[in-house]
């Protein structure tokens, strides 16, 4: 029963911004086709975070806010290791994929658009690159709680609302300043709007298939800079606080 209530309220997420393209044959330079491409790309991005970084891994300001790294630490594996396995979980992604997936599909088929196995590799060479870019930045502003656990506890909470709640919209037709802002600041563009205009060729996007790819790179190198100058701190001092509150025993 949560499988299917998640699965309708990814749908009703979406259907606000699927009306307003279907009434006005697209928006802007993306056609409907397209713009349901992109929604769909958006809700495998989403998808595929909650699947293999579920139980409070992309929230990681949590686990360190709450003082359960040790938990983490104390396992017979690196750290790394341990972010990337303890948090796969199925129930958590497949509600978010599977109308993502029935999307992309569709706009495939509408578009009548040529898949190779070349470009099956880019598209998930790019859906690797979003994933990497939103858990780059909640990683960066996540481990704020290594020095204030308390405080920012539930930054990520905002992180990724801001993320989430902006990444289904096209950015075609925002000011360079504002669009700019969009792919660094915050980097919502590059979530769906930069890689799925690319992949679908969208007229004057002015991306192409790499610079997702590259824009992941350029983000995580400083994510982990924080993360790994956060957790010699960690190593220092500890945490002052705990809580076994979310905890996955």
């Amino acid at each position: 029963m949560w499988t299917i209530s998640d699965t309708a309220l990814n749908i009703a997420s979406v259907s606000g911004m699927l009306l307003i393209a279907a009434r006005f044959s697209g928006i802007g330079v993306w056609s409907e086709a397209q713009f349901v491409f992109m929604l769909g790309y958006a809700a495998l991005v989403e998808g595929l975070v909650n699947l293999f970084f579920g139980y409070n891994i992309s929230f990681i300001s949590r686990r360190l806010g709450r003082g359960q790294l040790d938990h983490t630490l104390i396992q017979p594996q690196p750290l790394w290791m341990s972010l990337l396995t303890e948090g796969f979980s199925p129930a958590f992604g497949l509600p978010t994929m599977v109308p993502g997936a029935i999307m992309v599909g569709w706009a495939i088929k509408r578009l009548h658009f040529h898949v190779d196995p070349f470009w099956t590799g880019v598209a998930v060479m790019n859906l690797a690159a979003s994933v990497t870019i939103v858990m780059s930045f909640q990683f960066a502003w996540g481990s704020l709680a290594f020095w204030a656990p308390k405080a920012a506890e539930e930054i990520n909470s905002s992180t990724n609302q801001m993320l989430s709640g902006l990444k289904s919209y096209p950015l075609s037709g925002l000011s360079t300043l504002v669009r700019m802002g969009l792919l660094t600041v915050l980097p919502v563009g590059f979530v769906a709007w930069a890689p799925a205009g690319a992949l679908m060729r969208v007229a004057g996007h002015g991306f192409g298939a790499w610079s997702t790819p590259a824009a992941a790179g350029c983000f995580a190198a400083p994510a982990i800079l924080l993360f790994r100058t956060g957790l010699s701190h960690y190593a220092r001092n500890g945490s002052q606080r705990y809580s076994d509150f979310g905890h996955r025993s």
